[in-house]
């Protein structure tokens, strides 16, 4: 189903159909210019975004290794480093490989298909991932909580 047809579809029962979640009255409002434009984009396109939250267990540096750093991961990660040869290349950038199970990621890359954003962060962390993870999924500043 079309991103569209489904805001077409869902909009209007969600504006028809009241419903009770654990007591308390779910209501929702009249057509917003927020809507409107959602429904009615005036051209269609092939461009998608995609985002992968990897929870729990993933090892970004193990996962997207940052190859022009690969001599200080060496000595900070002797015990789980992937040998360098083994780390999948990228075209047009010697600082970045994958995980040698990342072949499909690989291609999609090679072919222009996707990207990769590093580093992504805030300022001051405090290197707490609760706190992290409270940050990005309510999104406010680091310093206030939500």
């Amino acid at each position: 189903m079309k991103r569209r047809d489904f805001l077409r579809t869902a909009g209007p029962a969600g504006i028809i159909m009241p419903a009770l979640i654990n007591g308390h009255m779910f209501k929702a409002f009249g057509p917003s210019s927020l809507m409107s434009a959602l429904t009615a984009a005036p051209t269609e396109t092939d461009h998608v975004l995609v985002i992968i939250q990897m929870t729990g267990g993933n090892d970004g540096l193990n996962m997207v290794v940052p190859l022009d750093q690969y001599g200080n991961l060496a000595n900070a990660r002797s015990n789980i480093i992937l040998p360098q040869k083994k780390i999948l290349s990228l075209d047009g950038t010697s600082m970045t490989g994958l995980h040698p199970a990342m072949t499909g990621l690989q291609s999609l890359y090679n072919d222009g298909k996707v990207k990769i954003v590093q580093s992504v962060g805030y300022p001051q962390p405090n290197f707490s991932h609760f706190r992290a993870t409270d940050i990005w999924l309510t999104g406010a500043d680091s310093d206030k909580g939500a």
